[in-house]
């Protein structure tokens, strides 16, 4: 949770109006035999500060291309 506030606060203070803000996270987010998100906290505060959470399963090339190209279709 500490470095979404921090990658929110980079985003703030150097980012400008399209500036992309996103968050690569190591640890496994969701729970494949629950079928749930684990850290449900973690995503709704990411959500609410606009900060894309990048998780391993998120990682490959196209899939992080497209995610970083997502500010700059909308204003």
């Amino acid at each position: 949770m500490e470095a979404l506030h921090e990658a929110d606060n980079l985003g703030d203070h150097f980012g400008g109006q399209n500036a992309f803000v996103g968050l690569i996270v190591s640890s496994d987010l969701y729970d494949e035999i629950a079928h749930e998100p684990r850290y449900e906290g973690l995503y709704g505060k990411a959500r609410a500060l606009k900060v894309d959470l990048i998780t391993l399963e998120d990682l490959r090339w196209p899939k992080l291309v497209e995610a970083m190209g997502r500010p700059l279709e909308s204003p």
